[in-house]
């Protein structure tokens, strides 16, 4: 009987997306939604979450995860708590950037596979093309190199604005 091999990983993926934080939000908040915009991914919500089976580049291997949103954080990002093939939590967060955001997906668990690298290495690989896909449906067949939109370039500014107009009044406040 062979032993199940188990790994503590830890592995963050991103992506530039030429969009708000808002409209990467409305995509990446609900889990039982991923299966409609993300290739080789099926999910289905659950009572307490929901469940994504990722399909891998070896036939027949997918890997299942149970993600339950345990905090949410109103168009910077969404936490999970993982079981299933890992155990343990992963965030999706965006980061404003000057013409669009930067969202990542991170990872802190316990693969619980008999063969837990390769099981990283295709999470990620898995991870790669759905960020991909929301980078592709988000920016909506945007040539590479185009000017983004320019109602996001306006949006984006007023989200600097706001930003420096909060590190100013920390710093008179420590003054």
């Amino acid at each position: 009987m062979a032993t199940i091999q188990t790994m503590r990983i830890h592995a963050t993926d991103e992506v530039f997306v030429r969009a708000t934080r808002a409209d990467v939000h409305a995509y990446l908040a609900d889990p039982g939604g991923y299966g409609a915009w993300w290739p080789g991914a099926r999910s289905r919500g659950a009572p307490d979450g929901a469940w994504l089976e990722l399909t891998t580049a070896t036939p027949g291997r997918s890997q299942r995860l149970h993600l339950a949103v345990v905090g949410e954080r109103r168009d910077l990002g969404v936490a999970f708590r993982l079981r299933g093939d890992a155990i343990g939590k992963a965030e999706w967060y965006y980061l404003d950037e000057p013409d669009g955001a930067r969202v990542t997906w991170l990872i802190d668990a316990t693969a619980t596979t008999r063969w837990a690298r390769r099981w990283l290495e295709a999470h990620r690989a898995a991870v790669r093309r759905g960020q991909r896909a929301l980078k592709d449906v988000l920016e909506s067949g945007r040539p590479v190199g185009a000017d983004p939109d320019p109602a996001l370039l306006e949006r984006q500014d007023v989200a600097i604005a706001q930003f420096e107009a909060g590190v100013e009044r920390y710093l008179k406040r420590r003054r």
